[in-house]
């Protein structure tokens, strides 16, 4: 309820005049619930303090799946942290109290789940998905690509299936009806004229940037929000049947858990830059990719000499960021920053593919 919504969040020293909504499904709440029952000065600590854990979390989880490519420099190890505290998507995410890190944390944890074959552990990453469904469409269309394959890819679905099927249910236990209620808000129906709408939302991915290019009187078309994302969709399809169609079959078998990595960082590029809807801290969900895709050629890793100037060139646009981000203040005006990680991390994806056939 939006007139209920807007007092309360003045009370907490808010001084917007329209509310700011949660679109987000209610089991968020069953997850924050231990940090949502402090005040909220503590709460927001809180939350803090435990975004830098799970940053903490990220950076093992991604050293640990460079080990699988190759042996981990100590450089590497120092490196990471300085790298993973510049990304200012990151700053955004923090300094908002944002999801960004934990849906880093989901993404990042799934991948390291299939590599390590942690089951139960990975159905609870990907549960984290659902926070932010349209974030990883096209990274789950990928695995699901990848399922034909490896059936092993099917115990995770169905283990995350069973944890968001236990966060419904305590949801519905802790108030009834309430996932009924978070379906009904999306319909026209229930628009209220002191809240923007989901389907008026113009955002930081080439979905948004289309919208604003073609609003008229301040209303923007919606069908982009369907079309743009289909054609993310079937990139990843295009790219990942292209790929594993050219796999030798004797080499398949050992290169599958490897190509995850390169496969699922390049689906991560492709649905914040083609996505129904996505901000600046969405972004912080490309942050385990940037770190593994500059971290392997900054490190004595054979092969990788000749993409250095990726990792030039990934460092100096988070500098970039840094440098504008005075000047910019919509979130929209950031949409060219996925495509440009796209741009310079396709020389590592790329060697990491080759690299994946030889082992």
């Amino acid at each position: 309820d939006p007139q209920l919504m807007l007092p309360l969040q003045q009370q907490q020293g808010s001084s917007a005049t329209m509310p700011l909504m949660m679109w987000n499904p209610p089991w968020l709440l069953v997850l924050m619930g231990p940090i949502l029952m402090l005040d909220f000065p503590q709460a927001a600590t809180a939350w803090l303090v435990g975004n830098l854990l799970l940053l903490g979390a990220i950076i093992f989880l991604c050293l640990d799946i460079l080990s699988c490519v190759s042996e981990v420099s100590r450089s590497q190890k120092y490196l990471s942290i300085p790298l993973a505290l510049t990304f200012f998507p990151l700053y955004n995410s923090l300094a908002m109290g944002q999801l960004g890190v934990l849906l880093a944390f989901g993404f990042v944890g799934t991948i390291w789940s299939i590599v390590r074959k942690k089951r139960l552990i990975g159905g609870c990453f990907l549960a984290l998905w659902t926070i932010k469904v349209h974030l990883f469409i096209p990274i789950a269309v990928f695995l699901l690509c990848k399922s034909f394959r490896d059936c092993e890819l099917w115990y995770h679905f169905l283990s995350g299936v069973l944890v968001v099927t236990i966060l419904i249910c305590c949801s519905e236990f802790i108030n009834p009806s309430v996932t009924h209620s978070w379906l009904t808000a999306f319909s026209p129906s229930e628009i209220n004229p002191s809240v923007t709408p989901v389907n008026l939302w113009k955002s930081a991915t080439l979905t948004g940037g289309l919208r604003i290019l073609l609003s008229k009187n301040n209303i923007a078309p919606v069908w982009p929000m369907w079309v743009v994302p289909l054609i993310g969709i079937l990139t990843v399809i295009t790219v990942t049947l292209c790929v594993e169609n050219k796999n030798h079959p004797q080499q398949a078998k050992k290169s599958q858990h490897i190509s995850y990595l390169e496969g699922s960082i390049f689906s991560a590029l492709i649905s914040l830059i083609f996505g129904p809807f996505g901000w600046l801290f969405d972004f912080t969900v490309l942050l385990p990719g940037y770190l593994i895709t500059t971290l392997l050629p900054l490190g004595n890793t054979d092969g990788y000499e000749n993409a250095r100037w990726c990792s030039r060139a990934a460092i100096v646009l988070q500098g970039l960021m840094w440098a504008l981000s005075p000047v910019i203040h919509s979130h929209e005006y950031w949409l060219w920053f996925p495509p440009i990680m796209l741009f310079v991390s396709i020389p590592v994806l790329w060697r990491l593919l080759i690299e994946a056939k030889r082992i």
